[in-house]
């Protein structure tokens, strides 16, 4: 099937353009230009109204979670201090639980070394 096979396509509609051009456009036309010019700004303006908005609760909604971060994060690093502070508390004491324990077994060792026990 060719493009020439077709009818439809053989006929090319010509309307008179020039006419129309030349004609003044209507009152209600004016009218639908005017409110769709109105409606096309209102919502320009509405638009750019809703992002500043939106714009604006994000920020506060940025510098909260910043804020809730950072709160979090010293409650870490203090959790973090208190940890290893506790840690250190317990190395010192088996430490010195270690030294006293080899201590005394030196002294039993030296005891029945020279037969006292």
């Amino acid at each position: 099937m060719t493009l020439k096979s077709h009818s439809e396509w053989d006929v090319i509609p010509f309307d008179d353009q020039h006419a129309k051009a030349t004609q003044k456009p209507s009152l209600f036309w004016k009218m639908g230009n005017k409110i769709g010019n109105l409606f096309v700004s209102t919502k320009r303006r509405l638009t750019s109204k809703y992002r500043e908005v939106t714009s604006g609760i994000n920020q506060k909604l940025d510098e909260e979670y910043e804020c809730l971060r950072a709160e979090f994060e010293a409650d870490l690093f203090a959790q973090t201090e208190a940890f290893e502070y506790e840690l250190k508390m317990q190395r010192r004491r088996w430490i010195g639980i270690a030294m006293i324990t080899t201590l005394v077994g030196f002294l039993i060792g030296m005891l029945t070394a020279f037969n006292i026990i």
